[in-house]
Formats: C-alpha cells, sequence, structure tokens
C-alpha cells in the first residue's frame, strides 16, 4: 500500500511539474506547424487554374499560428503562477486554470475544423492535370496527393488534447488538495505558512 502511495505521489507531482514544460512543446510544435503547413500547396502558384487556392486557406493558417502564439504565453505563465509547485492554490491558480482549459478546448476544436477545411479544399485538386502541366512545363515541382501535412494536424490536436487532460488532472487534484487543507483549518489544525507557499 506505502508503495502504491508513493508511486501515486511522485506521478502528481511529475504531472504538476511538467504540465508547463508539455504544454510549451505543444504549443511551440503547433506553431511550427502553422508556418509550414502550406508547404504542399506552394507549387500551385505556379499553374494558372489554382494560383488562388491558398487564398481561401490563409486566414485558417494565420489563425492556427494565433492559437499557438497565445498558447504559448499561457503555458509560459503556468510557472508565473507557481502552478508547478504550490501545495495549494488559490484563487489566482484557479482563474489560471480555467483560462487555460477553456482556451486548450478552443485551440483543439480550431485545429480540427482548419485541418479538416484545408484537407477538404486539397482533395479537390486535379493532381493529374496539375503534375502534368508541369511535367510539360518542364519544371521540377509537383503536387503530392498523399501528403502527411494532415496526419501531423490532427496528431498536434491529439497532443493539445493531452495537455488538456494533464492539465484537469492537476486541477482536480489541486481541488482536493484545497478542500482538504481548509477542513484541516476548519478543524483547528495548526498550519504554518509554508504549507500554502
Amino acid at each position: 500500500m506505502n508503495k502504491t502511495n508513493s508511486f501515486l505521489t511522485k506521478a502528481k507531482s511529475f504531472l504538476k511539474k511538467g504540465t508547463g514544460i508539455y504544454l510549451i512543446v505543444a504549443f511551440a510544435l503547433m506553431g511550427i506547424y502553422a508556418l509550414v503547413m502550406a508547404t504542399p500547396c506552394a507549387a500551385l502558384l505556379q499553374y494558372e487554374d489554382t494560383i488562388h487556392f491558398y487564398d481561401a486557406i490563409e486566414p485558417y493558417n494565420d489563425g492556427i499560428l494565433y492559437f499557438a502564439l497565445a498558447g504559448l504565453f499561457l503555458a509560459l505563465n503556468y510557472a508565473v503562477f507557481r502552478n508547478h509547485q504550490r501545495k495549494v492554490y488559490y484563487l489566482s491558480n484557479f482563474i489560471y486554470f480555467g483560462v487555460a482549459l477553456a482556451f486548450l478546448i478552443a485551440s483543439i476544436v480550431y485545429l480540427f475544423v482548419a485541418v479538416s477545411f484545408y484537407q477538404a479544399q486539397y482533395a479537390t485538386l486535379a493532381f493529374s492535370d496539375i503534375n502534368a502541366y508541369f511535367t510539360k512545363m518542364g519544371l521540377e515541382v509537383s503536387v503530392n496527393p498523399d501528403t502527411p501535412v494532415f496526419a501531423f494536424g490532427y496528431i498536434i490536436a491529439v497532443l493539445l488534447l493531452l495537455g488538456f487532460v494533464a492539465l484537469l488532472l492537476v486541477l482536480l487534484d489541486s481541488i482536493k488538495e484545497r478542500l482538504a487543507y481548509e477542513q484541516r483549518r476548519k478543524s483547528g489544525v495548526s498550519s504554518q505558512i509554508q504549507e500554502a507557499k
């Protein structure tokens, strides 16, 4: 039983300390994805019928980048609020968690919508005609109908979802700790100021 408790304590500590770093990495990957997601359709700028293909996708692409930058800001503030080391959380910590969890959900939904829209638009391209044109013109470019860029987008959305779950677990544990702390205070157990630091 002691081994189980020891493992759970270590797991909770690891989760509390590692979640902020995990979110930084996940949102950084989202930002990198925003910068490279248009790569598969770059060659379309040389094909007259699809020269404006990216115009409809660009706002989604920009939105992904904005979400990533805001997410990085939120993730970097995880440690500023001392979420990684507090034993007892305060109102400011709970507000941070509420904002971060809501933002993660919004980021995940937006990323899924943006990637699926891009994928649907990309699937409508006449790849054989486009690539035949490039060959005829002697251009050393082609458009790959099976690009992995969409899978990468969905993978990043899943990584964000895992970050949401980790943050939610830390929040639930912190609520439990806060309730126990309040109970100890009510029952007259002396608590040192350091306990809440």
